[in-house]
């Protein structure tokens, strides 16, 4: 694992640590930790270091920053819970049926797409501008992967079962 992704960790878990008592460190912490992220998949691709267990420990360093964020913002703000909650569900359902069905299809990553497929996807993964993306998008996003995660799934398993019935 490299040494931009401990860090990433390390600026993870002191964010995780400071949200309850001390916000603008914790924002601080959690946005250099997000950076890093970027610069980390950059690194290992440039330095021919990437690898199957970077992509996931990516993508679950990822998934659990965004589910303490999600909890410390349940607790600051409680009559939100509900929607924190299902944001969480689609968040973690997304992308692990994403990565599952891009396993399953032979992907070398998560992030690379058919792109042909489908129109907001590719512009999530192809655009190189650097933005600030707002709780809703990322959670349409992630919508937009379930929904496209799960239709890969069908047809692959229409695909196995037309198989399996034509070698009987």
């Amino acid at each position: 694992m490299s040494l931009i992704r401990y860090a990433r960790i390390a600026l993870a878990f002191i964010s995780f640590l400071l949200m309850p008592c001390c916000p603008w460190p914790a924002v601080f912490c959690y946005l250099l930790s997000a950076l890093l992220d970027a610069f980390d998949g950059h690194a290992a691709r440039a330095l021919n270091q990437s690898t199957k267990f970077g992509a996931m420990m990516d993508m679950l360093t990822d998934r659990c920053a965004t589910m303490c964020l999600l909890v410390n913002l349940s607790l600051l703000y409680p009559s939100y819970t509900f929607l924190f909650q299902i944001s969480m569900c689609v968040d973690i359902a997304s992308h692990w049926l994403h990565l599952h069905s891009s396993t399953i299809k032979g992907s070398s990553s998560h992030k690379t797409i058919d792109l042909s497929g489908n129109p907001i996807l590719r512009i999530y993964y192809t655009s190189k501008a650097l933005c600030g993306v707002i709780c809703l998008l990322k959670t349409g996003i992630s919508v937009v992967h379930l929904v496209t995660a799960s239709q890969n799934m069908a047809a692959l398993d229409t695909a196995e079962r037309e198989a399996n019935r034509k070698s009987q």
